[in-house]
């Protein structure tokens, strides 16, 4: 190959690397990648041909993974159109060639957000928006796009919402589970309860009805929902209840999280204080108390001070969906926590 060549490959190689790597952490497929003159478009599917949780909101994180990603080759930067409909998916083809793929006025739609997107922007339809209550979104103007007699409704996605607020739901015909639910809560401390079940059972409107009833009886609750990038993200699950037992918000500013982490953790070394950083999503740090430190040691004492933190913060209900997702420092510490 011309040496031309060669550049050309290792791009479209590093292209599709990201592409898919990003399809793998959200949950989702890369279907295709087409060329053509007025650049290159990537599908990537989620909810098929696999079903998949909060598929809106795990495409529109995707999607917000990409545009931001500083390992583009060089000149190539991306913006992504996010839509949720119904599509044709199946296998097509001949019985020599045949290939998966999804078709639909929800991929042409996606296409067009595409384009009216600047670099590093994600646009989807607000009913996609409505649908990831996990992000925030700005609102934007409605757009007149190609194919379509009435503008469509679009918003941006800015990044994670606060922990939404907890409200009474009521429950037809779960009057048992219910029972099973206000027992465990008003029992003693210290214990687990799993709720398992085939898709669309209703967990998640269980676990959301024990979380308002345990807010109504003044119990401190924290409902977090994981998916296949918790993962990748050591103690995912605990860094909403961290936050609030230190008492910061997400996007708080470097120098409030670190003022925070001392005051709660004022009985604990200050060098072994920089441990706690990663679950405040502050920078890592180094200093001469942790530097020779095992990877066993700073889980241990990691442990041990949130342990004692969330001992002297009182009784709490900590709600999970998809816990199969959770990262293993995040289960080893849940198991800890519950020892009496």
């Amino acid at each position: 190959r011309a040496a031309g060549e060669e550049d050309l490959h290792g791009r479209l190689m590093t292209a599709f690397g990201l592409l898919t790597d990003a399809a793998r952490r959200y949950g989702g497929v890369l279907n295709k990648i087409d060329m053509g003159d007025k650049g290159a478009k990537a599908l990537i599917l989620f909810g098929a041909p696999y079903a998949l949780e909060h598929r809106e909101e795990m495409a529109l994180r995707a999607a917000m993974d990409l545009t931001a990603c500083t390992r583009w080759p060089s000149g190539v930067r991306a913006s992504a159109g996010v839509t949720s409909s119904q599509l044709f998916t199946g296998p097509v083809g001949a019985s020599q060639r045949r290939e998966y793929t999804a078709m639909g006025d929800g991929i042409n739609l996606a296409a067009r957000l595409m384009q009216h997107a600047k670099p590093g922007q994600v646009l989807c339809e607000r009913a996609c928006a409505r649908a990831a209550a996990a992000l925030r979104f700005k609102d934007l103007a409605a757009l007149s796009v190609k194919g379509k007699k009435a503008p469509i409704e679009v918003a941006e996605p800015l990044g994670e919402a606060e922990e939404r607020t907890l409200t009474h739901r009521v429950l037809i015909e779960r009057d048992e589970a219910c029972r099973t639910l206000e027992a465990f809560l008003h029992g003693p401390g210290g214990r687990a309860l799993v709720v398992t079940g085939e898709a669309g059972l209703g967990k998640t409107a269980l676990m959301d009805w024990l979380a308002a009833r345990a807010s109504e009886s003044g119990i401190a609750t924290h409902r977090m929902n994981l998916g296949p990038y918790s993962q990748e993200h050591p103690y995912a699950l605990w860094r909403g209840p961290v936050r609030a037992v230190t008492g910061v918000r997400r996007g708080d500013a470097p120098e409030v999280l670190l003022n925070a982490r001392d005051a709660v953790f004022a009985r604990e070394p200050a060098g072994y204080r920089v441990l706690l950083n990663p679950l405040l999503d502050l920078p890592e740090e180094h200093n001469a108390a942790v530097r020779n430190l095992s990877p066993k040691e700073r889980k241990d004492l990691n442990f041990a001070m949130l342990g004692r933190a969330f001992k002297a913060a009182g009784p709490r209900l900590l709600l999970c969906d998809n816990l199969h997702y959770a990262d293993p420092l995040s289960l080893q510490l849940l198991a800890v926590m519950r020892l009496p």
